[in-house]
């Protein structure tokens, strides 16, 4: 692919053809490992649907935690959509090692309704801050890894280091973010995709 750059010529000459739209894609895809696909705010929101039609062409997504608010203490769940379906079945198991700024523990799930991936033991509030990598590459397998921080109602530090993993066939289409209890205030959820160089 040949790179051009327009020059406009100081007479009544007509510029230089630029790149097309075709061209930029494909050198965006070429020299960038993440591709963004979306970004959902929340406000006040009961759960958050992040699906996007451009989610099916990736097996590895990134998400990350904009600053995210909960209306009280709880903790957080997520839930996939396949083929566009969403998904509340038993098939979703976890391994989570959480803290706070005084002690630590390690917590399981299996054959959940939903991934629990962070506030289980030491449920938090304010500031949701990490990142989530999830991989759908298996026909019959999607594994999650998240890191995620927060606080408390107080002044506690929360971390959740999460694995999860969903049995159960079907593309990734979409999202879903929601709590225990009560309701997500603020924040965003941003979603990318993974650009694979062969």
């Amino acid at each position: 692919m040949a790179l051009t750059q327009k020059v406009q010529s100081s007479g009544s000459g007509s510029a230089a053809s630029g790149l097309s739209t075709s061209d930029v894609t494909t050198l965006i895809k070429s020299n960038t490992p993440w591709q963004y696909i979306e970004s959902v705010t929340a406000s006040s929101s009961s759960e958050i649907d992040l699906v996007n039609s451009n989610i099916a062409n990736f097996n590895a997504l990134y998400i990350y935690f904009d600053n995210v608010n909960f209306s009280s203490m709880t903790n957080a769940r997520l839930r996939l959509f396949l083929d566009s379906a969403l998904k509340s079945d038993s098939g979703y198991t976890a391994s989570t090692q959480m803290g706070n700024n005084t002690s630590n523990t390690n917590q399981g799930t299996s054959s959940y309704d939903s991934w629990i991936y962070g506030g289980q033991t030491y449920n938090w509030q304010h500031n949701l801050t990490g990142e989530m990598f999830i991989n759908g590459n298996s026909a019959n397998i999607k594994v999650a890894q998240a890191n995620i921080a927060a606080k408390n109602s107080g002044s506690g530090a929360i971390r959740s280091d999460f694995s999860g993993q969903y049995t159960g066939g079907g593309t990734i289409t979409g999202f879903r973010f929601f709590n225990s209890a009560g309701s997500i205030t603020s924040g965003q959820f941003h979603i990318y995709g993974l650009n694979k160089h062969d």
